[in-house]
């Protein structure tokens, strides 16, 4: 990984640190996002076979339902168009299901953040050079994941339209749950990831700052 413009004017243990764990604390989320994608596959297979005739328990309770938010406004939505009882359980028994993944991913990146960093080797005197530095990479993560909220508001709605943007009702339902499952969900999570990690990494550092004093 090279040492940006910015880096570069941190003295070398600073810089040298900064790359090395900021480093790692990215690494951990890319290098596992695979994992959930790899399960949805799984479920979205699987409630369309063999745990079929679990699925309409999501559609039924609230709370399994609210697995994944955005249910909430797709039930009243799906309910007015042409999809049938049981296109609507498996869809929200996978996009339920697929959620709990990803929350379960999410615990594990952040517990593996924090066992990595436990065995940082930190040079006394670079808190001070590495601190804004991991402000701004925070701030700058949190403003991302902002417009990328912003950007996926037209992904919360069922729409009677074929076109590329929002959930179409005039496609099958897979076609919805493909947008949802595969690139709203991996999406999120990774931004929620990534800021979760720079929020450890943050907190690391600020305890170095107290003890030097």
């Amino acid at each position: 990984m090279m040492i940006s413009a910015a880096e570069a004017e941190l003295p070398p243990a600073a810089a040298a640190e900064l790359k090395e764990w900021g480093g790692r604390v990215l690494l951990i989320v890319f290098r596992s996002i695979p994992a959930p994608i790899v399960l949805s596959i799984v479920v979205w297979r699987s409630y369309g076979g063999p745990l079929s005739d679990f699925s309409c328990l999501f559609e039924a309770d609230r709370q399994l339902l609210g697995l994944w938010p955005t249910n909430l406004r797709y039930i009243s939505q799906l309910h007015d168009f042409d999809f049938t009882h049981a296109e609507r359980c498996w869809f929200f028994a996978v996009t339920s299901t697929v959620s709990v993944l990803y929350l379960c991913w999410l615990f594990l990146v952040i517990c593996r953040c924090v066992f990595v960093l436990r065995h940082i080797k930190h040079v006394a005197g670079t808190t001070k050079y590495i601190l804004p530095k991991i402000y701004r990479a925070l701030l700058a993560v949190v403003g991302v994941g902002s417009a990328v909220a912003a950007g996926l508001q037209f992904a919360i709605a069922f729409e009677p339209s074929r076109g590329p943007h929002g959930l179409s009702t005039l496609l099958p339902i897979g076609w919805a749950a493909s947008k949802v499952v595969f690139f709203i969900m991996p999406m999120s999570f990774m931004i929620v990831g990534f800021a979760s990690n720079m929020l450890v990494l943050l907190l690391k550092y600020l305890r170095f700052r107290f003890a030097e004093g």
